[in-house]
């Protein structure tokens, strides 16, 4: 099976990388608050010795959010890259020859058919707002629930190899076809998806 790097790096950095990080903001915090509470409690040099710990560690947690803040822009880019790698850069994006090629070799499209209905409704349900809503919750939809049925995960694995892509690569590319068939079940239009994103993002 081919290894793509930066899915690699995408994966260490999104489910190792951020979590630690934000487990050792927590961390810093409890220990913080300890310190304020102590900090009256002790003899003049002591009670200077924990103000000093006390800036230190503070400065050290703001340190450590900007460097949260810094990872987590470098993961959407590293994504962002990813992507490309199975579609167009350009938004809306679409399968490019890579992607095509795991589209007809990898089994997706078969399973993704024969479940179209079924896929639409979990869609509706979600009541997406715009385009770019909807294409958000399909491909998320799609790797749930593909992932969550132990049958179908295993021709996606089978797929996957067979086709020379990891079963992420496999998803992703499954997701941006149903995208394509339910759509017009949906009453949105590929064509508005650049124009919901930049929405979506100026009313953040």
């Amino acid at each position: 099976m081919e290894i793509n790097i930066w899915d690699l790096i995408n994966r260490i950095i999104v489910i190792i990388g951020l979590p630690s990080l934000l487990v050792a903001c927590v961390k810093i915090g409890e220990k913080l608050k300890t310190l304020n509470g102590l900090e009256n409690e002790f003899k003049p040099d002591t009670k200077k010795f924990i103000t000093k710990t006390n800036k230190e560690i503070s400065n050290f947690g703001r340190s450590l959010s900007r460097l949260i803040e810094r990872v987590r822009n470098m993961g959407e880019k590293v994504n962002e890259i990813w992507k490309n790698s199975f579609s167009t850069a350009n938004s809306p994006r679409k399968l490019n020859s890579r992607g095509e090629n795991i589209l007809k070799t990898s089994g997706v499209k078969e399973i993704i058919d024969s479940k179209k209905d079924y896929f639409l409704n979990i869609v509706k349900k979600k009541n997406p707002k715009n385009s770019y809503d909807a294409e958000r919750i399909i491909i998320d939809i799609v790797s749930d629930v593909m992932i969550s049925d132990q049958k179908i995960l295993e021709k996606i694995k089978e797929g996957a190899f067979g086709s020379g892509a990891d079963i992420m690569a496999v998803l992703f590319v499954g997701g941006l076809y149903l995208r394509d068939k339910i759509f017009p079940d949906l009453g949105f239009s590929i064509d508005d998806i650049d124009r919901d994103e930049q929405t979506n993002n100026s009313n953040k």
